[in-house]
């Protein structure tokens, strides 16, 4: 087995940075930066960019849920303690499930983090997240920075999350309700904080309900500059998105 590693990284190593990059592209980025992380200074160098580091999901969708990629604790582990500090400040947005989700968020600070996916998270642990003092991702996983627009993901299963922030908009509120549903979805949230009005939302979901969208288009529509509709598979599989930048063009 080391032996044929050995004859696998010295093959890596014949190749052209350009061939590398497509080879890699085609693997998922957390595959790609737990095989390679510390193999050599040339793929450190190649793994570290954007392409494979700026989004990471540590979820996966398979038959009907999400579920965590680490199935062992000694691969989480390592991530979190050897991978993510070296691009932690590359990371723009994370995909996380709910038995990995502190592990991930505790191992370092993500400065420039604008968005965060939750998935089969239950209420106490979500609220918790934003707004308990000690234990908030606000003021010790990732400083958002209070200029830029929260971006935050809430996702139902069995289990419906409403994602709180103390200066949420009661607009957020009215909007929360219109998603109570028992379909599984994930809704992305594009808040102003200068008037604290939602200027888009993305609503990933196996089948796109006929009955949610008037009310919400009823709600926010006169501050909705985007609307996004996609699939689970945004998270690194077959996408089916459509995009429409203006409301009144529906």
């Amino acid at each position: 087995m080391k032996m044929n590693m050995e004859y696998s990284c010295i093959g890596l190593n014949n190749l052209p940075d350009e061939i590398l990059m497509i080879i890699f592209q085609k693997l998922n980025n957390i595959d790609v930066l737990y095989s390679f992380q510390g193999v050599n200074q040339r793929l450190n160098k190649i793994i570290h960019d954007p392409i494979f580091t700026s989004r990471l999901s540590f979820v996966k969708w398979l038959s009907d849920d999400f579920i965590d990629l680490f199935c062992f604790d000694i691969m989480l582990n390592r991530f979190c303690l050897k991978i993510l500090p070296e691009i932690h400040d590359k990371i723009k947005w994370l995909d996380l499930e709910s038995s990995s989700m502190k592990h991930v968020l505790h191992a370092i600070i993500y400065p420039n983090l604008d968005t965060l996916g939750l998935y089969n998270i239950n209420e106490e642990s979500a609220r918790s997240l934003f707004t308990d003092t000690t234990d908030s991702i606000a003021s010790s996983y990732c400083p958002f920075d209070q200029r830029k627009q929260n971006e935050f993901y809430q996702s139902t299963g069995d289990e419906i999350t409403k994602l709180q922030q103390q200066n949420f908009h009661h607009l957020l509120s009215n909007v929360e309700s219109t998603y109570s549903s028992n379909d599984n979805y994930l809704s992305k949230y594009t808040i102003d904080d200068n008037n604290s009005q939602i200027k888009a939302i993305r609503y990933k979901s196996n089948a796109v309900s006929n009955q949610v969208w008037p009310c919400i288009l009823q709600e926010i529509r006169p501050t909705l500059n985007e609307l996004g509709i996609s699939t689970p598979e945004d998270l690194g599989y077959d996408k089916s998105e459509l995009t429409l930048k203006s409301i009144d063009d529906m």
